[in-house]
């Protein structure tokens, strides 16, 4: 199932390319340069809002199709290990960049809007970073450890949407964040969707389209305006739910009938 999750992965990440180029588009030319207010009647809004609806729209019609052709464990043992070290030492690599931009705004907070606020979501940026280097399935099929490390990402993420929506708040423009804050809103439940393997709850389907949506929504709000600190996180949430939506797909199976009609047919 290798190839299909190379290609599932494909589609997310260049669905989320062309998010980032129609948001671009609408920033530059659905908002007043002087007031930030939005204009009425954009297209480039229309069309901003009907293609967030369709990638949508593909990702539930995606997660079914795999969810109706293929058996989906409900282990994590087998539905989030996997064959090869890459997947882990991504984790280990995204969980060590989150915890160093936690740091780093730890001591950015005294400038902050919200300087308590601000130190809450670099703490939990820190735990969530040493959590990710822990979260993933051993090859050998362990998960002790990290059912307890994945709880801490959905916390993190958690925090983060507390933290945008305050300081976000008083923005009379709601679409200016809109799109920063679903992104958010799909990584907690994309997060909570990996936790759930863990403690019984498991739903592949659901799992599957949060962390696609996650994904593409991570990469098209990167054409907001933010520092760069926010940015990274960003990235980092784009590129751990692109490598988890590749873990799922590639732990699917096919059904019985199927395999046997694929071994008829060779």
């Amino acid at each position: 199932m290798r190839k299909d999750a190379l290609k599932m992965v494909l589609i997310t990440a260049v669905t989320g390319v062309f998010g980032a180029f129609f948001r671009w588009l609408e920033n530059i030319n659905a908002f007043e340069p002087d007031t930030g207010l939005m204009l009425p009647f954009a297209k480039t809004t229309l069309l901003m809002a009907v293609y967030l609806l369709a990638a949508a729209a593909l990702f539930i019609v995606m997660a079914l199709m795999w969810s109706k052709r293929c058996i989906c464990e409900k282990n994590p043992a087998l539905a989030l290990r996997p064959a090869t070290f890459a997947p882990d030492l991504m984790c280990k690599l995204c969980g060590t960049a989150m915890a160093l931009l936690g740091v780093a705004l730890m001591f950015s907070a005294p400038g902050a809007r919200y300087p308590s606020l601000e130190r809450l979501f670099a703490a939990a940026s820190i735990f969530g970073g040493v959590a990710l280097i822990f979260i993933m399935v051993k090859a050998d099929g362990s998960a002790s450890t990290s059912r307890s490390a994945c709880l801490v990402p959905v916390l993190f993420a958690c925090m983060w949407l507390v933290c945008s929506y305050k300081n976000n708040a008083e923005n009379p423009v709601i679409w200016a964040f809109l799109v920063e804050l679903l992104a958010i809103i799909v990584t907690v439940m994309a997060w909570y969707e990996l936790a759930a393997y863990h403690y019984g709850r498991a739903r592949p389907g659901a799992a599957l389209f949060f962390v696609q949506a996650a994904a593409f929504m991570n990469i098209t709000t990167l054409s907001d305006s933010r520092s760069g600190m926010m940015t990274a996180l960003f990235v980092i949430q784009a590129v751990l739910m692109l490598m988890f939506e590749f873990v799922l797909v590639e732990n699917f199976a096919p059904h019985r009938h199927s395999r046997k009609a694929g071994e008829h047919e060779a």
